[in-house]
């Protein structure tokens, strides 16, 4: 009996809320459609600019209206993520004195230079006002720390320009004085901005050493484990130089659509250009280089100084780049270009 009066009491509510539930559901849906038709009126007789304003407090830009500049620099890091051959001796990065070019490896002690660096946009629609750049050095190596210029400033702002346009590239200057301390070192340019469509290739690196061929050539060069735990590091070398670019005119292979589209994430895949390629670029025939330490584990934090024994074949005469890159599990851990030439 009481499964029966469950059962009729159920029924009741259903057919009480089929017959009459609907009408304060209608009320509250006709006074909602009010309410929206007054507001559009109101906004209909409102003057100039104020009727075509959005009624939301926060309004979200369709993305064809936002337009993201891409500021970049050659960044070997983010390149060699990509898949190709880099150089150390960065085409973005150089020193001046008096207006006229240095080379990195014949600087002098205690001597103030102008440090440039050449910032591209690959964006031909979005700038960026004022964009920092900051400039740091660091002393000759991999991973070692790093040092703001002095005296500076450290960070440079510049107007950076569409693609193609006026402002682009940009350069950025500073002053440097270099250490009283005889040496090598690497100077760094680096830069962020709010809206950076690809954020992964704003570092840029310029690392070089020459060394003059008589039999085997010898470097040395600090190595440094940044991070919080041991690792091991493992060296690669090749023979990988920027390429001169082909005159105006003639064919090139083409970028495919992929590469090319605005939409495209900072890792796709793309397709790699024969020459800049890596793996196109081993050391040449009769050359060879040991490090000494061959595979250095490093404890947190811990620098050591790594040996590098170049062997030219006989007979060289000229003037052969080669690029050391140190690896961890973690991937790229930095890199150097080293230059062979005849004596």
């Amino acid at each position: 009996m009481a499964f029966l009066k469950a059962i009729l009491g159920f029924v009741c509510v259903l057919l009480r809320t089929l017959l009459y539930g609907w009408i304060p559901a209608l009320i509250r849906v006709l006074r909602k459609l009010f309410a929206e038709l007054c507001r559009s009126w109101q906004r209909k007789h409102l003057s100039g600019r104020r009727g075509k304003t959005s009624p939301k407090q926060c309004v979200t830009l369709s993305d064809p209206a936002v337009k993201r500049p891409d500021p970049l620099i050659y960044d070997q890091y983010y390149l060699m993520a990509l898949g190709f051959g880099v150089t150390w001796d960065n085409p973005d990065i150089w020193l001046e004195q008096g207006g006229v070019v240095v080379p990195p490896d014949n600087l002098l002690p205690d001597t103030t230079y102008d440090v440039v660096a050449r910032i591209w946009n690959g964006s031909t629609e979005g700038s960026c006002v004022g964009l920092p750049v900051e400039f740091s050095y660091l002393s000759f190596g991999i991973g070692v720390q790093s040092h703001p210029v002095t005296p500076g400033p450290r960070e440079v702002a510049v107007n950076l320009g569409v693609k193609g346009g006026p402002n682009c590239p940009a350069y950025a200057k500073t002053k440097w004085k270099t250490p009283a301390l005889a040496g090598h070192y690497c100077l760094q340019a680096s830069f962020s901005w709010i809206d950076d469509s690809n954020p992964y290739n704003n570092l840029g690196q310029d690392n070089t050493l020459v060394g003059v061929s008589h039999s085997a050539v010898h470097f040395e060069f600090q190595l440094r484990n940044a991070e919080r735990f041991a690792q091991d590091f493992r060296f690669e070398a090749d023979s990988y130089a920027i390429p001169r670019l082909s005159p105006c005119g003639e064919d090139r292979n083409e970028v495919p659509a992929r590469a090319r589209a605005i939409d495209r994430r900072p890792f796709d895949p793309i397709t790699i250009p024969s020459q800049h390629l890596r793996s196109n670029h081993p050391l040449p025939a009769g050359w060879n280089i040991t490090f000494s330490p061959a595979n250095p584990l490093l404890e947190a934090g811990q620098e050591i100084t790594v040996h590098a024994t170049v062997n030219p074949p006989n007979g060289f005469t000229e003037r052969q780049p080669i690029n050391v890159h140190a690896f961890t599990r973690s991937g790229l851990a930095g890199g150097l270009t080293l230059y062979v030439q005849a004596s």
